[in-house]
């Protein structure tokens, strides 16, 4: 077989990863567009098996090599379609799993800030108490009009 798909040339290193074919097929797969991916993915496979299909007369006479297993679309298909929801479903709850383990260790350290932060405000807060005190027990002159604030 020649070719398989740009892409499959690219990992076997038959073309260049900057070639424009494969860099259109490498955006479609990676995409945001998962049925475009799919019916690339389809088209692809189509085309393999068909690939397959016109060489197996040439290696048929060889015992080295296996038959084909030739798969079949609608089934097959589902099922990598469901073992692939099934891993999203569970990267998914790790992702969710790992932020709520994150939000807990920003709450936990905003609590101790809030905490120094009370620790500090009533330090400050009894240095100004004692300093009241101390203007209490102090002995005013009555002419002296003090400002009201």
């Amino acid at each position: 077989m020649a070719s398989t798909s740009p892409i499959g040339d690219a990992l076997i290193g038959s073309r260049r990863w900057t070639d424009s074919q494969v860099t259109r097929m490498v955006e479609i797969l990676l995409g945001p567009d998962d049925t475009a991916a799919l019916v690339l993915l389809k088209s692809v496979r189509n085309s393999l098996s068909e690939a397959i299909k016109r060489a197996w007369p040439f290696v048929h006479g060889n015992p080295n090599v296996p038959p084909p297993q030739l798969l079949s679309d609608d089934k097959e298909l589902e099922e990598v379609e469901e073992e692939s929801e099934e891993e999203e479903l569970e990267l998914e709850k790790e992702e969710s799993e790992e932020e709520e383990e994150e939000e807990e260790e920003e709450s936990e350290e905003e609590e101790e800030e809030e905490e120094l932060e009370e620790e500090e405000s009533v330090e400050e807060g009894l240095a100004d108490e004692d300093i009241r005190v101390l203007d209490a027990d102090a002995e005013y002159e009555e002419d002296i009009q003090y400002p009201v604030v």
